[in-house]
């Protein structure tokens, strides 16, 4: 495994070493998923064809997080309206 530490620019770029692109065989233009984690960010290296599966799989798992809670959709909507007043009220 390779490792190195980098920082994010103020467009949010983020720098890979040359150390880990050459280990994991990345190239310019390479797509990754990212996922943002309680504790920081996962890059996931992605093909093409592999980015339709993998999204699948991240939104079947939020889907199942969701179910634990019990929270319904008409919840989820509800409180995506009573942001957004908020946010009008802001303006």
């Amino acid at each position: 495994m390779e490792v190195s530490v980098t920082k994010m620019s103020s467009n949010g770029q983020v720098v890979i070493s040359s150390d880990v692109r050459k280990a994991l065989g990345l190239s310019p233009g390479d797509k990754f998923l990212v996922i943002g984690e309680e504790d920081g960010i996962v890059l996931k290296s992605l093909e093409k064809e592999d980015i339709k599966h993998e999204m699948e799989v991240l939104l079947s798992d939020i889907g199942e997080e969701i179910k634990k809670t019990g929270i319904s959709k008409e919840d989820v909507e509800k409180e995506i309206e009573e942001y957004r007043k908020e946010k009008r009220k802001e303006q």
